[in-house]
């Protein structure tokens, strides 16, 4: 336990320091989504100016020793006049497929950016090639590879598929293809693929929508007639039918599986024991466990732990999963985001107060080993535990 609390502790350390070197940087504007690279050395911000902020982790050298280091810099600067509505989500595709990233805004519009060099193995990223640190750098003192803002990057295409604004944005993982999911306000997820793998330019789209036949009982939701909270994330586990998805709108939790060329629901899980689902996580692995864990945030800063076991029905889509409660958190405080850590043991609950000067304003670590929860204090800057009860 004590290992994956460094690592994840070593996490919020790169997010200190990153806001650091933002607040520096653009004192005067307003970040409205941050979203990091599976690398580690790369992550995207967005502004409220519609702008997109390409940061590399670089090694440099200073001036008065020899010393070996490594900061973020702005590498490139992103602008299209087509984006419009505040960029409210980012994410980025499996590394396989290159240096892609998809964004969402609140103006049902959907942008995809691609980084032109050609390979992301080069000299911006010099510190991820082994063979640096034993042939030596060779830098100057305080100098490292000079960078042209912005040329190395160029909108692949952006489109508006959807009647509401865009909630949630996610690429599947690289065994699907290249995928990603997005939902609007409206509860309509669609599912984009990828049809021209070179200019990565032409992507089909499918439609889901939650119908009554899908076990909606709120006719309003049902027709879809008014705006609802609508997340999703991809099922990281094995299914049968190849795909799996998990939507969330209101109280309601959906599971999607793909058989042939049709999405089916295959369960519907009503929770009346919380508010209004505001986000949801699937946990990556499952490490030291035999189950994936499903965490839900809703709107009554309630926090739920949910594990998926086999069920013993097989039906046409082959045996299922079935997803039952395994914790529960009340009063967690005002947590909008929630990500595992990729090993799957620890969950970050995060808030964003909207200003460059700290983009978190509370970190929570949840292992589902013991009831103990331990709390990031921003002020005292220190650990405190809390024991369940």
């Amino acid at each position: 336990m004590t290992f994956f609390l460094f690592l994840f502790l070593a996490e919020i350390t790169k997010e200190m320091i990153f806001s650091d070197i933002i607040n520096e940087i653009k004192k005067n504007e307003y970040i409205t989504e941050v979203s990091y690279h599976s690398s580690g050395d790369r992550l995207v911000t967005a502004d409220i100016k519609q702008n997109f902020h390409i940061f590399d982790l670089l090694p440099t050298c200073s001036n008065y020793d020899y010393l070996f280091r490594l900061i973020w810099v702005e590498t490139s600067t992103l602008y299209d006049s087509s984006i419009v509505g505040t960029i409210s989500r980012i994410s980025w595709a499996p590394e396989c497929f290159g240096q892609l990233f998809v964004a969402g805004t609140t103006q049902k519009n959907i942008s995809i950016w691609s980084e032109t060099r050609k390979g992301y193995q080069d000299t911006y990223h010099i510190i991820r090639n082994n063979f640096v640190f034993e042939n030596g750098l060779g830098f100057k003192n305080g100098t490292f590879f000079d960078i042209n803002n912005g040329s190395s990057w160029k909108l692949t295409t952006a489109f508006s598929p959807f009647k509401g604004k865009i909630s949630n944005i996610k690429f599947a993982d690289k065994d699907h293809g290249l995928i990603f999911a997005a939902c609007d306000s409206n509860g309509i997820v669609g599912i984009f693929k990828c049809n021209d793998m070179a200019m990565k330019a032409e992507w089909e789209l499918e439609t889901l929508k939650v119908r009554k036949t899908d076990h909606f009982v709120d006719l309003g939701i049902a027709n879809m007639e008014k705006h609802y909270t609508c997340c999703l994330d991809w099922i990281p586990y094995h299914v049968s039918s190849g795909i799996g998805i998990t939507v969330a709108i209101s109280n309601h939790i959906y599971i999607f599986k793909k058989k042939s060329i049709f999405w089916n629901c295959v369960e519907t899980i009503a929770v009346n024991n919380a508010g209004i689902i505001k986000d949801i996580s699937w946990s990556k692995l499952a490490l030291f466990s035999d189950f994936y864990k499903l965490a839900s945030l809703h709107e009554d800063n309630t926090l739920i732990i949910w594990k998926s076991t086999d069920s013993p029905n097989i039906n046409e889509l082959g045996r299922n999963k079935t997803i039952s409660q395994l914790n529960k958190f009340e009063s967690i405080g005002s947590i909008e985001r929630i990500y595992w850590h990729s090993l799957g043991q620890i969950l970050a609950c995060i808030g964003y107060d909207g200003h460059v000067s700290f983009p978190l304003s509370c970190i929570a670590i949840y292992f589902n080993s013991i009831k103990t929860k331990y709390l990031l204090n921003e002020d005292k800057n220190k650990l405190r535990e809390i024991t369940e009860t």
